[in-house]
């Protein structure tokens, strides 16, 4: 095997450990989903923590895969990596179908993200009309003093502040 087919051949193996990267990453955005959707927040600093340490590997891998794209002389761009697998002899048909895998599970994982998000926002939004509601009625009670004046019962902060 020459230097530039043990080249090839390194950087399907980085192709695949890419890929099944993102599938973890993919399975976490799929159990924030579920804990946002049954309202397990407890279960999300703990699936954000994992995501973060899932995305530092995939960022490695990603890191790898431009080394090895310049070292064969390609750009480390979706071009580059066309090319390059145009080059690859019997490894350019696994390479171009790893990336075309790997492109189509990182759209899923960007649009999962974003889902997520949006989630995260309706929530908060929930939360945020609840804890108003809270703070018109707190702010709305009354209560009457030593000299028979009534006085708000609610004279600190608005629930919610600190």
């Amino acid at each position: 095997m020459t230097h530039g087919a043990t080249a090839f051949a390194e950087l399907v193996q980085e192709l695949e450990l890419e890929y099944r990267q993102l599938g973890q990453i993919l399975q976490l955005l799929e159990a924030e989903r579920s804990a946002l959707a049954d309202g397990e927040i407890d279960r999300l600093p703990a699936i954000a923590g994992e995501k973060l340490s899932q995305l530092r590997s995939l960022e490695l891998y990603t890191r790898r895969r431009s080394e090895l794209l310049k070292n064969l002389g390609h750009t480390t761009d979706a071009r580059g990596m066309l090319a390059c697998a145009d080059a690859a002899g019997v490894h350019g048909k696994r390479m171009r179908a790893l990336w075309h895998d790997l492109a189509a599970r990182a759209e899923q994982a960007r649009t999962s993200n974003e889902l997520n998000g949006q989630l995260i926002r309706i929530q908060l939004a929930a939360v945020q009309g609840r804890m108003a509601q809270l703070n018109t009625v707190a702010g709305s009670l009354n209560t009457y003093g030593a000299d028979g004046l009534a006085r708000t019962a609610f004279q600190g902060r608005a629930l919610g502040q600190i």
